[in-house]
């Protein structure tokens, strides 16, 4: 499913439990990225890899996530677990054509599980983070 399908059935549901709960969600789902989760992920690939996150760097890692399943967890019985996949790609800051590497994160799976789906996504982050950040050291 896309990312626009699954939001419009996440609102929709939402907003016929609750008439504007899905745009809240809705809206939360998007600023979460800037306010969690890239954050998250940013800290453990700057501690892993010991390299610093610079305007002025002479490489941009750019990493964009292709599959998100947020999970759910409802007992140790009832529960999915909560992955993420990133297409990860480095280029030259000064001439972003110049294509430096390429690498693929499947299913990165969250390292701690909460009932907030938010939360688990952040989680999933931040193992991506730590598991790039161990790489990119190496």
């Amino acid at each position: 499913m896309t990312e626009v399908a699954y939001m419009t059935q996440k609102m929709d549901e939402y907003n016929k439990k609750e008439a504007g709960k899905g745009d809240v969600w809705a809206k939360e789902w998007i600023d979460n990225r800037k306010n969690f989760f890239d954050p998250e992920f940013n800290k453990l690939f700057q501690k892993y890899s010991n390299k610093t996150i610079s305007d002025k760097a002479k490489y941009t890692l750019i990493c964009h996530t292709v599959y998100t399943e947020p999970g759910f967890f409802g007992t140790m019985l009832v529960s999915k677990s909560t992955r993420i996949s990133i297409e990860v790609t480095v280029v030259e800051s000064a001439d972003s054509s110049h294509l430096i590497a390429k690498l693929s994160m499947e299913k990165v799976d969250a390292s701690e599980t909460h009932y907030d789906a938010a939360t688990n996504i952040k989680w999933a982050y931040h193992h991506a983070g730590k598991i790039l950040g161990d790489f990119v050291k190496k």
